[in-house]
Order: C-alpha cells, then sequence, then structure tokens
C-alpha cells in the first residue's frame, strides 16, 4: 500500500543506503550507540588529563564519540535525510562551525599536538554540539538564549 502511494520510492530517495532493512538499521545504529557511548565514558575518564594541560585522549574520544553518534542517528533516519536536516537552512551554520571544529580538534591532537588549539577547538566543537543538538529541540535554542541571559543579569 506504501508503495501505491509513492511513499516507499520517497523512503528510497531520502536514503544512501536504501537496500537496509529496518533490522539492520537498529542494529547498525545500536553498534553505533554503544561505540559512541564507551568512547564517551572513555573521554570522561580522561578528563583528569585536561586538567592537568593534555587534553589529547579526551579531545580524540570524545570528537570520535561524536562522529560514531552521527553515524548512528544516520542508520535511524537514514543518512541522505540526516545530512540533509544537518545542512538545512536553519542548522547548516552551525552544522559547518561543529565540524570545523571536530575535524580540527583531532587536526591539533593528532598532529600539531598543540594542547592550547586542541581545548580551543575543543571548547568550539562542545558549544556547537551542543547548539546543534538544541535546534532539534523545539525553542531550544530560544530557550538557552533565555537561560543564559537571565543568568548573566544577576
Amino acid at each position: 500500500m506504501a508503495s501505491y502511494f509513492g511513499l516507499r520510492k520517497q523512503e528510497e530517495d531520502d536514503q544512501l543506503c536504501p537496500s537496509l532493512t529496518l533490522q539492520q538499521r537498529i542494529i547498525g545504529f545500536g553498534i553505533c550507540a554503544a561505540v559512541g557511548f564507551l568512547l564517551g565514558i572513555l573521554a570522561w575518564m580522561t578528563l583528569f588529563k585536561v586538567i592537568a594541560g593534555k587534553p589529547y585522549s579526551f579531545a580524540i574520544c570524545f570528537s570520535l564519540a561524536n562522529v560514531v553518534s552521527i553515524a548512528g542517528s544516520g542508520f535511524l533516519v537514514g543518512f541522505k535525510r540526516q545530512i540533509k536536516s544537518m545542512f538545512d537552512k536553519k542548522r547548516w551554520i552551525t552544522t559547518t562551525i561543529y565540524l570545523g571544529a571536530l575535524v580540527m580538534t583531532l587536526i591539533c591532537a593528532l598532529v600539531f599536538k598543540n594542547a592550547a588549539l586542541t581545548l580551543i577547538f575543543l571548547i568550539v566543537e562542545v558549544c556547537a554540539y551542543i547548539w546543534y543538538g538544541l535546534s532539534y529541540i523545539p525553542f531550544g535554542q530560544k530557550l538557552a538564549v533565555k537561560i543564559c541571559g537571565t543568568c548573566c543579569e544577576d
């Protein structure tokens, strides 16, 4: 019936991997979620190194956890649809800053091994990640601005 109304064709057009079954998508999401969660825990376990001026382990684990988590959501909604959503008119700036900071965090940690730059890009990455996440919550960004404004007034 879905194919009669053209829904199946639209679903396939919205996906980079239309041949994946729902079960395969859920498994892909589950694996990515588990790996992302483990990398996130590993990142937070190395947080003390950030305080000691060596943010590399945290930055690498945290950034990779974010990449794997985004890949996981791509399995659920479809990668093509995920990319379209990330770069729609209300998210493209945040997404670009987020992905740029994520890449620069990894480059500064792995290639340059520069703690100060790694930490700066890590902070930008975290802020952009939060702002990006809030863009999916109705009025999330407006509420965050209002809360921050209220906190800064005092």
